[in-house]
């Protein structure tokens, strides 16, 4: 499987794993002052940006604008995971040949005013940003539910390449250690 839309499908199962945890209350709670926005809306959100993508099939173009906010999901658990589900089997069946299609992005990008952008790019590189921005709001996710009095995964939130630096210096630190065991 390819590495692009085997770190989706990670990331995707990893959320499914921790909602499945939760209660619907959980899920459906934020926790003002700190947080404005419940797990549910969280979910809503990167859901929002797959859909995007998911219709660049028939556009040719992802509108990261397009919002559906209050959304069943946004309050229910369960529909979230459905959803959950639906994206996950449609990324394994996905054929990495739709990877190199070239598409096109829109989105605002000023606070001041309603100015869309439209930018060309790949589903590959929109897969990476898909990825790394739920990873994001994981991170996000996993506050959130810290504040409830949960407790997540210590990997919940954790980018690829902040695991890869964290084995890195395990293993750094494992290897001085067997060094100074042999020097005794």
């Amino acid at each position: 499987m390819n590495t692009i839309i085997k770190g989706n499908i990670e990331v995707v199962d990893q959320l499914r794993l921790c909602i499945e945890q939760l209660t619907n209350t959980g899920y459906s709670s934020p926790q003002p002052p700190f947080f404005s926005s419940s797990v549910g809306q969280h979910l809503r959100h990167v859901l929002d940006c797959y859909l995007a993508l998911r219709n660049t099939a028939q556009t040719g173009k992802a509108d990261y604008d397009v919002r559906h906010r209050g959304q069943e999901m946004e309050h229910c658990r369960q529909t979230g995971l459905k959803a959950l589900a639906e994206l996950r089997q449609w990324l394994v069946s996905l054929p990495e040949s739709a990877l190199e299609k070239s598409c096109a992005i829109k989105t605002e990008m000023l606070l001041s005013e309603p100015v869309p952008v439209e930018v060309s790019t790949t589903m590959a590189r929109e897969l990476c940003f898909a990825a790394l921005h739920l990873t994001h709001h994981q991170a996000m996710i996993a506050a959130l539910i810290r504040v409830q009095g949960g407790t997540v995964p210590e990997t919940l939130g954790l980018a690829p390449a902040t695991a890869s630096f964290l084995r890195s210096t395990a293993n750094q630190t494992d290897h001085s250690k067997a060094q100074e065991r042999r020097s005794d």
